[in-house]
């Protein structure tokens, strides 16, 4: 399967919620316990030109993810390129912050704190058309969903398979 045609599945129900419910706000909150779970992550770019991506979670103290991806640029016909991180960030509610930038520009971090911290926390990291970087959230619990989850880690090994076996571009 293509990579283009791949993540353009992967991303589409990612993007819909998170676009709904950074608009829609917190669907639940679990402020009592001071933690959440980071659920679904996808970094997707919309801008015409290949963008490199650093991507880093930090996990109560200590960053447990780190990862560099390539987003080719969105193609004639509209499609759009995207990458899954791999998720290595544990799987029950912690303190958490999730930070991405573009290659010469200042980490952007978003932190559930910020919103109370929701029960689950799902992450979109997208290049705008203009080109700007921006982190969408979505706390909904499908992100955090064994479905979801599964679709993400499946996600994650074929865009890492797909950027390991593609040709080094300059």
């Amino acid at each position: 399967m293509k990579r283009r045609q791949f993540l353009g599945r992967a991303v589409s129900p990612i993007l819909v919620s998170a676009g709904m419910l950074s608009v829609a706000g917190c669907l639940s909150e679990s402020d009592a316990s001071g933690a959440s779970v980071l659920g679904a992550v996808v970094i997707t770019n919309r801008n015409d030109e290949r963008h490199i991506v650093d991507f880093r979670v930090r996990w109560d103290g200590e960053t447990v993810h780190e990862s560099t991806h390539e987003v080719e640029g969105r193609t004639d016909d509209g499609s759009v390129d995207g990458a899954v991180p791999a998720k290595t960030w544990p799987d029950e509610p912690g303190q958490f912050t999730v930070s991405a930038r573009t290659q010469g520009s200042d980490w952007n971090t978003v932190n559930p704190a910020d919103r109370k911290y929701p029960e689950c926390y799902g992450v979109t990291v997208a290049i705008s058309e203009e080109g700007r970087l921006v982190i969408y959230t979505a706390t909904n619990e499908y992100e955090c969903s064994d479905e979801a989850l599964q679709y993400n880690r499946e996600a994650a090994n074929e865009s890492n398979a797909s950027a390991q076996t593609a040709p080094p571009q300059s």
